[in-house]
């Protein structure tokens, strides 16, 4: 394929994509990494000349002969994020074999204008975009042939077969723990400035076996992990001289787990183990595993020193929850800009979002979402509305009405499937305003509040500030999360307001919550969950939400002081909470949007150890 078609080939596919009008131009225009200016120029000669339009021009006397074309240039900065210590002539080459042609020399001036042309500049691009870290240390460590082609094929082999064994929830997830057992083995028994005893203890024999004996207990004492998320590996002997130098034969048990592994666990010092750019942990009262976290984290690497086994579950429990934040993959459903009519403070930047916490993302129409309705096996929805009123304490709308709400939930799930998402939103005023809901009788208010009872994080109105919040708070106490509009009642009484209740809200694995279904709307449709949070009174709860940069987290603590679950409409059930001075908590929330996610439960000491580890601010209000 010559260049110029590989250029009409790449606008055409772009404006065939532009033609099904299932995201907006702006999220095209991300996705292919091209401008809105870029995209409107084409537009314009493309509804003037048709196709035909989108094809390269002659020019006479080009400017820049050497330019690379932007659609190229993309592609090559496609490729290097897969290869990226593949130089010029090796991009070359593999390009030219997938039909792209474009020189060496062209290609280091890419990779020269975008600051890329070295292999450490470009991997530390890689890992940015993949939110870790690479440091000059590990650059220095990188041994030839590591990035082989063959090398690389068996990564993207094993990633995508940890991507197919990870569709789970992303709250079910562990963390997989490797200890290591580490032991320095002297040459003879001399006494020095490290060691002093007898000539007996001191034999070389007798060091390794009491080294042994040593190793024995220490894979007896990882009992103490008692977490649930944890998946504790088979635990690696190592041994090394007088060198301090661990031969590369020692790591290759480590090295055929490495995909699996999440957290080193460390007996002792392990040198040459920080190359594999794990976090790396080690418990002690002090002095060894300070030193080693110090070290560690003044390279900008993962260290930790938990004082005992319990803030070592602790530490494991929060590696998790980021664990399950990266692999969360959001669907939105929505017909325009991320910043919806309901919640202009919303988190605008996915690609930001993506860097900075892992957190991918889907768009899809409304067009879309409507279609995979009529798809919905209607006997099954049927089935599951039934469920629903059999479970319910109290009903109050028609079992016909409770039918269309689940629909629009087992459509969510569907498209949730099939684009491999883990968590929803949808904005509430765009979606009204199609007229559709109307005429097929839902809200989405009943999907939200099943998806939250399964472990899945959704918002209502498009929010990703409040959804993350749901995320972190769900991930971290393993119970569904509430979430409504507050206002100042009193000075000292908070009111939150919405339809969201959650049948989990004491526990994934505890029974439902006693509910009613009532309707959302006057006309008896748009099923929704209600549930009395005057039952609760004096149970303490956490409110949460992120600003709209995704940078900072605004939390609270509470206590339930009362609540009404029997009005129409979002303002049809609320929470009334007591926390110390409310005029100056709406203030704050002045810096982050309205709605806020609440979860049962004090976890603001978790959270603020969680922000830590994850690089987010804590904004707290105890005043």
């Amino acid at each position: 394929m010559s260049e110029k078609e590989f250029l009409y080939q790449m606008r055409l596919k772009i404006f065939q994509e532009a033609d099904k009008k299932e995201i907006p131009v702006t999220l095209l225009c991300k996705k292919h990494h091209v401008s809105r200016k870029w995209f409107y120029k084409w537009k314009k000669r493309r509804d003037k000349e048709g196709d035909e339009g989108l094809r390269p021009k002659i020019r006479a006397a080009p400017k820049m002969p050497n330019r690379v074309p932007k659609e190229i240039e993309e592609q090559i900065l496609n490729f290097i994020k897969e290869y990226p210590t593949y130089g010029p002539e090796r991009i070359k080459a593999e390009l030219k074999s997938a039909g792209i042609s474009v020189g060496h020399t062209g290609i280091y001036n890419v990779l020269k204008r975008k600051d890329l042309n070295t292999a450490k500049k470009r991997l530390e691009w890689v890992r940015k975009l993949s939110g870790e870290v690479v440091t000059p240390d590990e650059i220095t460590r990188l041994k030839p042939g590591h990035f082989t082609l063959e090398n690389i094929k068996k990564q993207i082999k094993d990633k995508e077969v940890m991507m197919e064994k990870n569709q789970q929830k992303p709250i079910d997830i562990k963390i997989g723990v490797k200890p290591v057992f580490s032991a320095l083995i002297h040459s003879d028994d001399k006494e020095g400035p490290c060691r002093i005893g007898s000539p007996e203890n001191l034999n070389p024999d007798v060091e390794r076996e009491n080294v042994k004996e040593s190793f024995n207990d220490f894979k007896k004492e990882l009992k103490e992990i008692s977490t649930d998320d944890a998946e504790i590996l088979d635990p690696v002997y190592i041994e090394y001289g007088e060198s301090f130098v661990i031969p590369d034969s020692q790591f290759k048990e480590i090295e055929e787990e490495l995909q699996k592994i999440d957290l080193f666990l460390l007996a002792y010092r392990v040198p040459g183990i920080e190359k594999y750019n794990k976090p790396i942990s080690m418990i002690g009262k002090g002095v060894s595993n300070v030193d080693i976290a110090a070290y560690l984290r003044s390279r900008g690497l993962e260290g930790y020193a938990p004082l005992d086994f319990d803030e070592m579950n602790e530490l494991i429990s929060l590696l998790k929850v980021r664990k399950a934040i990266r692999q969360t993959k959001i669907l939105i459903v929505c017909d325009g800009e991320i910043i919806t009519w309901g919640v202009v403070s919303n988190i605008w930047n996915l690609e930001d979002l993506k860097c900075r916490y892992g957190i991918g993302s889907k768009c899809v129409s409304f067009k879309t979402f409507y279609d995979e309705m009529d798809k919905v096996d209607k006997k099954e929805a049927e089935n599951i509305s039934s469920q629903l009123i059999k479970g319910a304490e109290n009903i109050y709308m028609d079992k016909d009405m409770v039918t269309k709400s689940v629909i629009s939930y087992m459509a969510t799930k569907s498209l949730m499937k099939k684009y491999e998402c883990n968590a929803f939103t949808i904005p509430c005023f765009e979606l009204c305003v199609t007229k559709v809901p109307a005429e097929r009788k839902f809200t989405p208010c009943l999907t939200h509040a099943l998806l939250r009872s399964e472990g899945y994080p959704a918002a209502c109105e498009g929010d990703l500030n409040v959804l993350l919040a749901h995320m972190l708070l769900m991930y971290i106490s393993k119970k569904s999360t509430y979430m409504g509009n507050p206002w100042m009642e009193e000075e000292n009484i908070l009111h939150i307001a919405h339809d969201q209740a959650s049948l989990k809200m004491k526990g994934l694995n505890e029974p439902n919550l006693t509910y009613e279904i009532r309707p959302f709307t006057y006309g008896g449709w748009g099923a929704v969950f209600r549930y009395d949070f005057k039952k609760d009174k004096g149970q303490q709860v956490t409110l949460a939400r992120f600003d709209p940069t995704a940078t900072k987290l605004l939390i609270t603590k509470g206590e339930i002081v009362g609540g009404e679950s029997k009005g129409k409409g979002c303002s049809g059930m609320n929470v009334d909470i007591k926390i110390p001075n409310v005029r100056e908590f709406i203030h704050k929330q002045a810096d982050f949007g309205h709605h806020l996610a609440m979860v049962y439960g004090d976890y603001t000491q978790k959270l603020k150890k969680l922000a830590n580890i994850m690089k987010f601010e804590i904004v707290e209000h105890n005043e």
